[in-house]
């Protein structure tokens, strides 16, 4: 079993994490963050009580690290995270400067880590999102600006995520 397989998922899609999903995708992380410059890029993995980093790039990898368990607001005292956002509404999220917007007061990725620009998009397995491909920047980022942009990148990795899964799963 791969280090990095989802042991505890608590979701009917059983083990998401197959042997080689990270190894397959962390390369197209690492092109989008070196070709952005932004500081995270990450695949997290969603159940109903927590996430799991799944691929990560950028000079944050460091501290959002492979296979690292979050809890989310579901959990007494956390809360809601950007990722989760996407998990639970099932929609794109941007949030071009959280330190400007009052609901992200409290959010991890700001108080903590002082990530302030986010977009992510969510990961579906049929009609359910399991997952997330997100970027995360200190500064405020323009996502939508060059060609391709970060948006379409982002949009990219997660269309060919859902294909590897529906393969392997489907």
């Amino acid at each position: 079993m791969s280090d990095l397989e989802v042991i505890e998922d608590d979701t009917p899609l059983g083990k998401f994490v197959y042997d080689g999903f990270a190894e397959e995708f962390q390369p197209r992380f690492e092109e989008i963050a070196e070709e952005t410059g932004l500081d995270s890029v990450l695949f997290i993995r969603s159940t109903p009580t927590h996430t799991r980093i799944v691929c990560t790039a950028g000079p944050y990898a460091e501290t959002y690290v492979k296979g690292a368990k979050g809890t989310k607001s579901v959990n007494e005292g956390e809360h809601e995270a950007y990722c989760e956002r996407v998990h639970n509404t099932g929609e794109e999220l941007y949030i071009p400067d959280a330190e400007q917007e009052a609901e992200w007061v409290g959010a991890d990725e700001f108080d903590m880590f002082g990530l302030r620009s986010y977009y992510g998009v969510p990961v579906r397995y049929g009609d359910e999102v399991v997952g997330t491909v997100c970027a995360l920047d200190e500064e405020v980022y323009d996502f939508e600006a060059g060609s391709p942009s970060a948006v379409e990148l982002l949009r990219d990795v997660r269309d060919d995520a859902e294909a590897a899964i529906d393969a392997h799963f489907g």
